[in-house]
C-alpha cells in the first residue's frame, strides 16, 4: 500500500464522495448510514474496500506523491483493466493509456530531452505527438498495471492496523495504516470506498473519486498516432 511504488517507476521509465447530507422533499435531511466498517479489523476493512472498488468497476485517482525528494503529480482514470491519465514530474509529463494488454505512453519534449540519452533530440522529434506502444508486462510499467487492480492497490506491505477516524473531502472515513508505508482512509458511510491514500508526513496523498463512472474517453488511440516500440527494437 506504499503509494509511491505505483508512480515513481512510471515517471522514471520514460471521491470525492458526496458526503454532505442531501434533502428529502426539500425539508428532511437524510443522514448517511454507517456501513459497519468501523467495527471490523484493519484487514477486513481493506477487504471491504477492495470489494467495493471491484464492484464499482472504475474510479479516478488524483494527487501528488514525493519519493526521495522528487514530487510526482498523478491524474489517472481506471476502468476495469483499462486506464488513462497523466503522470507529471519535474522533468516533464507522461500521458499513459492501457487498453487490455497494451500500454501506450506519450511524453512531452522536456521529458524526452531528460531521459532520451545521447539521441534525445532525435527521439523527441520521432515521438513528437505520438503514442509509444509497449506491452503491459513491461517491468517499468508494472506499477501502472497494478494501480488498476484493486487487490494490488490496497494490498498492505506488512500487517495493517486501524488508525484514526477523520473527514476527508466531506466524507467520514476510518484509516488503515500499513506500518511506515502510509494510511488509506475508507468511507464509513455508504459504500466502503477508499477515499484517500496518504504517505508519511510530507510525502503526499492520492484522492479517489468518480466510482462507477463510464469514462468513455478511455479507448485505444488511432493507429496513425501510434509508434510500436517493439518494431523499432533490434531483432
Amino acid at each position: 500500500m506504499r503509494i509511491a511504488r505505483f508512480f515513481v517507476p512510471i515517471a522514471l521509465a520514460g471521491l470525492v464522495l458526496a458526503g454532505c447530507a442531501t434533502k428529502n422533499g426539500g425539508t428532511t435531511p437524510i443522514v448517511p448510514v454507517d456501513n459497519g466498517v468501523k467495527a471490523l479489523s484493519a484487514q477486513e476493512i481493506l477487504d471491504k474496500a477492495t470489494a467495493a472498488l471491484n464492484e464499482a468497476g472504475s474510479f479516478h485517482a488524483k494527487g501528488d506523491v514525493t519519493e526521495e525528494g522528487t514530487t510526482i503529480s498523478v491524474d489517472l482514470k481506471m476502468k476495469g483493466k483499462d486506464a488513462a491519465g497523466t503522470v507529471g514530474t519535474p522533468d516533464g509529463a507522461v500521458q499513459l493509456l492501457r487498453i487490455g494488454t497494451d500500454v501506450y505512453f506519450k511524453a512531452d519534449t522536456s521529458f524526452w530531452k531528460k531521459f532520451g540519452g545521447a539521441q534525445a533530440d532525435a527521439i523527441a522529434v520521432l515521438f513528437k505527438d505520438k503514442w509509444v506502444k509497449i506491452n503491459a508486462d513491461s517491468e517499468e510499467f508494472a506499477g501502472f498495471a497494478a494501480m488498476a487492480d484493486p487487490a494490488s492497490l490496497l494490498k498492505p506491505s506488512g500487517t495493517p492496523t486501524k488508525a484514526e477516524e477523520k473527514v476527508v473531502n466531506g466524507q467520514a472515513t476510518i484509516g488503515v495504516k500499513d506500518g511506515e508505508n502510509g494510511t488509506v482512509y475508507v468511507a464509513t458511510t455508504g459504500k466502503p470506498y477508499p477515499i484517500r491514500m496518504e504517505g508519511l508526513t510530507g510525502s503526499g496523498a492520492i484522492d479517489f473519486s468518480e466510482f462507477g463512472a463510464t469514462f468513455d474517453d478511455i479507448k485505444a488511440p488511432d493507429a496513425s498516432q501510434v509508434v510500436d516500440l517493439s518494431a523499432l527494437m533490434p531483432k
